[in-house]
């Protein structure tokens, strides 16, 4: 006798799967963000110690 299988296929997922999802998602927005935050910085410290930049007072 052959045994059967049975298929858990879930096409919705449960609230604590959206919920993870969501925070990765944000999480991920976060650090894009930080990233971004830091290239400025850094940025703007390029700019203030280079003597050939105009400073536009």
């Amino acid at each position: 006798m052959a045994k059967k299988k049975k298929k858990q296929t879930r096409l919705n997922p449960t609230k604590e799967e959206k919920y993870k999802k969501e925070i990765l998602d944000l999480k991920a927005k976060l650090h894009d963000a930080e990233m971004d935050r830091d290239i400025l910085k850094a940025l703007k410290t390029l700019r203030e110690n280079d003597p050939n930049s105009k400073k536009q007072n």
